[in-house]
């Protein structure tokens, strides 16, 4: 027999309930989602940001090394690369800014990888993208060269991030997670080799971690003997207003060993796997 008009008119009143019910669920659920968010939120102001910053790091991660993108910027063109040790740095990076930086129009072009495991002396570890200069698009996406023309593995290889202030993101464990006395390893790559350096304790001159102020350059200056070095610079935020930073948090260390990329140990080279 074939269904009559009230038959499709019955099963019409009955996909409208079904219909209606899914929109309530799926309204109660958006209601759930942006409540869950804004707590969120005011738990934590700096999630949104701190999401931000290392979305740009993994960003970065992915990146090849020796890929390069130009800065083309619109009527200003390209601009050139930036050295030093970011005076201009205020501290704690919003997510506005760091999206303006990220599309600053200088170039990106990433030489390697640093990382620093969780190991005794760094209870959080560290792993960010290694791009020529320290201009604001370079930091946004990881670390940066502090001066020109250095090379992994010679004289003082420097380098410089930012700290959000959360003890994760860039190279913000510096200062607060970082030992300088547990002499933890540092390990940066081209991926053609990895090197790996100590930090020296704090009995040592220079000293593996210490403070200075944002004007002081000479911590880019060549080690006085042949040992080559790497220096490790970023803001030193004090809370609460973690802003408007006047010193940089250093850590130092020395050369101990550098191997070729396919005779290291998988150990050393699953640091720099980007797992996100």
């Amino acid at each position: 027999m074939e269904p009559s008009r009230r038959d499709f008119r019955d099963q019409g009143k009955g996909n409208f309930v079904v219909w209606k019910r899914m929109m309530k669920t799926l309204f109660v659920v958006l209601i759930l989602m942006v409540v869950g968010g804004v707590c969120f939120w005011l738990l934590d102001p700096n999630a949104l940001g701190n999401y931000i910053a290392q979305s740009r790091v993994t960003q970065g991660n992915h990146m090849r090394v020796g890929q390069f993108k130009n800065g083309r910027h619109g009527k200003h063109g390209s601009k050139g690369y930036v050295y030093g040790t970011n005076l201009r740095a205020s501290g704690d990076i919003s997510q506005q800014q760091l999206s303006k930086d990220a599309r600053a129009g200088y170039p990106l072009k990433k030489l390697g990888e640093i990382a620093i495991p969780v190991q005794s002396g760094m209870r959080v570890g560290i792993h960010v993208s290694i791009f020529q200069g320290t201009s604001v698009t370079a930091l946004a996406y990881g670390a940066g060269t502090a001066i020109a023309n250095e090379r992994m593995g010679q004289g003082n290889y420097a380098l410089s991030a930012h700290n959000m202030a959360n003890n994760s993101t860039y190279f913000s464990p510096l200062q607060n997670e970082l030992s300088a006395n547990q002499r933890p390893s540092i390990y940066v790559t081209d991926h053609k080799r990895i090197y790996e350096y100590r930090v020296f304790s704090q009995n040592n001159q220079p000293k593996g971690k210490f403070i200075v102020p944002l004007t002081d350059t000479a911590v880019l200056d060549q080690p006085a003997n042949d040992q080559p070095q790497i220096t490790l610079t970023t803001c030193y935020e004090i809370p609460p207003d973690y802003a408007n930073a006047q010193n940089r948090v250093i850590v130092k260390g020395d050369l101990v060993r550098s191997v070729s990329w396919h005779r290291a140990p998988s150990s050393q080279k699953e640091l720099f796997f980007n797992r996100q």
